[in-house]
């Protein structure tokens, strides 16, 4: 284990010396004051283990030309570091560069501290492997870990599945560096998705210090003519290691327009930091289409107001495009019952952009389309050109369902680090109230419950509202109170980008804690989780590049209706999306013959009975023996 000085963060230009230094760099909204004395193996450099042994499951370690060199020999493989001495509050990212051949699908580790010295799954942070058998690097941030604490004395690093026979693992390097101050900003947070014109509306940022040192700050927010901001624009605060704090301000708008607001942000150890806002304020919203007894009549499609505002119809499903003077928004989506249209919900506007621009400036830009081309009565577009990009929205009935195609075109290359299309259930209607609610795969709410609960899953793993794309079994998020449904569907397989990469992120809260808004939110998003976005996160570490005349692309399908059970949303995926055809690997008997082999071979020993597991000891199990004659009773063969 040595020191390591970067000089150079942007091209990994380093040099190994025997000294530790304070260096502050900026990017995307972050800022860091990095120490940057680095515990590190680098295997590939000095040749040499370095103390760390092979303990169970691995042949023994190897040096190789790429470094570090094992393979799975046993079930449940692992490796024990050296023992260590880590401040859990200054060194909190384990940063591995490692190449997997086989089937291994995930890396894990596992630590013990001098708090809690015994190895438990409580203390354990995991990370899927890319299947590409080629180098990687992955960084395990235990920031927000709630066992990350105290001296970090041993580390353990793991493979999964347990049975990854085969697997070749090669590790070039590991590092645990020392950060001192890191400053991340999250938001902005209003209280309502549709700021209205002479009401007093909400505006929050979450200020988090993800490093190991103290931070003083000074927060200040300026604003347009058209904005006024009640109390002081300027809040100082310090921050410890890894703490957080929300700041907020209380606005209201004198006049309707596209508003701006500027943060500034000073420290103590960086440079100014900028980050301009720019938002919709809308008159106030007329929701009296609902008592319109004519919209069950209207046909489906397209119909236009006399305001200027459109109609647009769907079976059971009505979205009404309000016209303003800025523009097409917001957009109210109405449920038709028997008896009434009823609001199902809200999108604040068209969509969300994040920009980062340089070491010092950060940009969020709320879409308001100003254009519409009628392209027939069931399509219509609505456009956007603001001289950075081109935006593009196109609805359309298709398969009896809304399709809705959002379209991000830049006209000059920007760095994007969110793209987003925000729906709002319960807004100007049933508010966070629900009956269901439902992710399929995490989350299945009834009534009061919140998601990201901890009631079958303890922290920081209860955390599921940014979701890895291979968690979610159906790629909906869907919403009941009393008999109105609404869900956002979605297609895995449909691309988010040029370069064809799929599938979309989302965001799901119910009721809304992320924005904590007297509503629900479902969330679609790129740059994606986990190669762009960390997980439960939705704005990425990694800003996309967004090249000139290339494009990003937000699709989904918007579903209401009346019903008893929120899993007529799953019914309507179906409907549109159809269900794979099953490739059978094998026929029924084979399946059986093949199944069978575990307990007459595998686990089986001869007079004393079956292993539970690879081994245990055997036990006379009744269930396996119970299992076997049942098989017997349709095997063509029994013996």
């Amino acid at each position: 284990m040595y020191e390591k000085i970067l000089l150079c963060d942007c091209c990994n230009t380093s040099v190994d010396i025997n000294l530790s230094f304070l260096f502050t760099t900026f990017y995307y909204g972050k800022t860091e004051k990095i120490k940057y004395r680095v515990s590190e193996w680098n295997f590939y450099i000095e040749k040499s283990t370095l103390g760390w042994v092979a303990a169970h499951g691995l042949s023994s370690l190897q040096l190789s030309e790429e470094g570090l060199m094992t393979t799975v020999i046993g079930f449940d493989p692992y490796m024990y570091s050296p023992d260590i001495n880590l401040d859990a509050e200054k060194q909190f990212k384990v940063i591995i560069l490692i190449k997997v051949i086989g089937n291994a699908s995930m890396l894990k580790i596992y630590w013990v501290s001098g708090e809690s010295p015994n190895w438990d799954e409580k203390k354990t942070s995991s990370i899927f492997l890319k299947m590409d058998e080629n180098w990687h690097e992955y960084i395990f941030d235990m920031s927000e870990h709630k066992y990350w604490k105290g001296v970090i004395t041993k580390l353990r690093i793991d493979l999964e599945p347990p049975d990854c026979y085969n697997t070749k693992v090669f590790i070039s390097y590991i590092r645990i560096p020392v950060f001192g101050a890191e400053i991340k900003i999250k938001g902005p947070y209003f209280s309502t998705p549709i700021p209205t014109v002479n009401r007093e509306f909400k505006v929050k940022f979450h200020i988090i210090n993800e490093g190991g040192e103290m931070l003083d700050l000074e927060l200040k927010l300026s604003t347009d003519e058209g904005l006024k901001v009640f109390a002081s624009e300027s809040t100082k605060i310090k921050l410890g290691g890894r703490c957080k704090q929300d700041i907020f301000w209380d606005l209201i708008a004198t006049h309707v327009g596209l508003h701006r607001i500027e943060l500034n942000i000073y420290s103590n150890v960086t440079e100014n930091f900028v980050y301009i806002i720019r938002f919709p304020v809308y008159p106030e919203v007329d929701t009296d289409i609902t008592k319109d007894g004519s919209l069950k009549e209207k046909p489906e499609g397209i119909t236009s107001l006399s305001d200027g505002s459109l109609l647009f119809k769907a079976r059971n499903t009505v979205i009404y495009f309000l016209k303003s003077p800025i523009g097409y928004s917001p957009i109210i989506a109405l449920v038709l019952s028997k008896e009434r249209a009823e609001i199902s919900g809200v999108f604040g506007c068209f969509a969300q952009l994040t920009l980062f621009d340089g070491r010092k400036l950060k940009e969020r830009i709320l879409i308001v389309p100003e254009n519409m081309i009628l392209h027939n009565k069931g399509s219509i577009t609505f456009a956007h050109n603001n001289g950075k990009l081109i935006f593009n929205s196109t609805w359309k009935i298709e398969k009896q369902s809304i399709k809705i195609v959002n379209q991000l075109e830049a006209l000059k290359e920007i760095n994007v680090t969110q793209f987003s299309v925000a729906f709002y259930p319960g807004e100007l209607s049933f508010g966070s109230s629900k009956d269901e609610a439902l992710l399929p795969g995490l989350e299945w709410l009834t009534h009061n419950e919140k998601s990201s609960n901890t009631l079958d899953v303890e922290e920081p793993y209860n955390l599921r509202n940014a979701p890895h794309p291979l968690k979610v079994t159906i790629p909906l998020m869907a919403l009941r109170n009393s008999n109105i449904v609404v869900s956002i569907l979605w297609d895995p397989y449909s691309a988010w980008d040029d370069e064809g990469r799929y599938p979309q992120s989302l965001q799901f809260a119910s009721p809304n804690w992320i924005e904590e808004q007297d509503n629900h939110l479902f969330m679609l998003f790129a740059p994606t989780v986990p190669d762009w976005t960390k997980e439960n996160y939705d704005e990425a570490f990694n800003p996309y590049c967004l090249k000139t005349g290339k494009k990003l692309i937000l699709n989904f399908n918007f579903y209401s209706d009346t019903s008893n059970t929120v899993l007529n949303a799953i019914l309507e995926w179906i409907r549109v999306f159809g269900l794979p055809k099953p490739i059978m690997p094998r026929t029924l008997d084979e399946e059986l013959n093949l199944s069978v082999r575990a307990y007459l071979e595998g686990l089986w020993v001869p007079r004393q009975g079956w292993r539970h597991a690879s081994g245990w000891s055997p036990e006379p199990y009744p269930g396996y023996a119970f299992l076997l004659w049942l098989i017997s009773s349709i095997e063509k063969d029994p013996s």
